[in-house]
């Protein structure tokens, strides 16, 4: 396979308390997990690991947990070395692609976003995803969706509050990213050099076929722009990074089990202003996968109907602390985009 699936994300964090430092890694193979959450005792989400799996400086006890991995609390005062989470990996039954003109992938969504350590955004819900077998165009179609945010969110000004690109994840809107050749190979994991629009990375896409399931990581911030200026507003990407898993070695669509997006930035209003400081987590796990004709799916794709009564599948790190501080702080709302 010499092309990859990429999705070039905005997004941000919060100011921390600096002490200790730890890196997290996957118990079985030892390899550094981005974007592993860490939780303080009362279940606020501090932060969350780099592309090298570091955590920034906490105090006292901390959660660290990550979706498809159990969770563990350790003590950041005195843990300084290696946090080891132990894989709790689920899988689909098998998909069989039949001559069908559309596969349709059914799946959980949750959308986070914080400003400093509030919440400022939470949006849980189900989806389906069309994609058509003959031209490869995706259409999304949101089936239920509960919104949180902060009050007033949709009229606030930018000197509050600024939720840059916090869209939903849509599989349509991925971009395509040349592997150029292998840069470094031990064991199960091997790193890729990659290509794209003319910027080059060695180190760009990591990837893990274990027991199976295939994890591919992909830094984003090798292959985009950093750096966004509009009118005096500015945005600077600290951190952007896609993580997906695979039932399989292939990367087809039809063996999605998972997609995460995440990243940091920072955003200014002026050039005088105090920085922003905004962080977006995006989830996406799939739930089915089957093969539908052209008249079932553009009937389900014409349904525009969203209901909030809904059960989530309990296949997310932390669903419910994030749910529990979503519904104490937040308002509900009906669905929106923010772009």
């Amino acid at each position: 396979m010499n092309r990859l699936i990429v999705l070039f994300a905005v997004i941000m964090c919060g100011t921390l308390n600096m002490h200790a430092q730890f890196k997290v890694v996957d118990a079985d193979d030892g390899l550094p997990l981005p974007g592993a959450f860490v939780f303080n005792s009362s279940n606020k989400l501090l932060g969350m690991t780099d592309a090298n799996g570091m955590a920034a400086s906490y105090h006292g006890k901390v959660k660290v947990s990550m979706m498809s991995y159990n969770s563990t609390i350790v003590d950041a005062d005195t843990c300084h070395g290696v946090v080891r989470l132990i894989p709790s990996p689920y899988s689909l039954p098998n998909v069989a692609v039949t001559n069908k003109e559309y596969i349709k992938i059914s799946g959980a969504l949750r959308d986070v976003v914080t400003n400093g350590d509030s919440i400022i955004l939470y949006r849980e819900g189900l989806v389906d995803f069309y994609i058509n077998v003959k031209n490869k165009d995706i259409t999304r179609r949101i089936r239920a969706c509960r919104q949180y945010e902060k009050p007033l969110l949709r009229k606030v000004s930018m000197k509050h509050y600024y939720v840059d690109n916090g869209n939903t994840i849509h599989l349509g809107r991925f971009r395509s990213l040349n592997i150029d050749s292998v840069s470094n190979n031990k064991g199960d994991t091997v790193v890729y050099a990659a290509s794209y629009n003319g910027r080059k990375s060695r180190d760009g896409i990591v990837e893990v076929i274990k027991d199976g399931m295939r994890r591919v990581i992909i830094d984003n911030c090798q292959f985009q722009k950093l750096d966004f200026k509009l009118f005096g507003m500015s945005v600077r990407t600290l951190q952007s990074f896609n993580d997906f898993t695979y039932n399989g070695d292939n990367g087809r669509w039809t063996s999605l089990l998972s997609y995460c997006k995440r990243s940091i930035k920072e955003f200014r209003y002026s050039k005088k202003s105090t920085p922003i400081n905004i962080k977006e987590i995006n989830e996406f796990v799939v739930t089915s996968v089957e093969s539908v004709g052209k008249a079932e799916a553009k009937s389900e794709m014409k349904n525009k109907d969203i209901t909030n009564d809904f059960v989530m599948p309990n296949k997310f790190s932390n669903y419910e602390e994030f749910k529990k501080e979503a519904e104490e702080n937040l308002i509900i709302r009906d669905f929106k985009e923010f772009l």
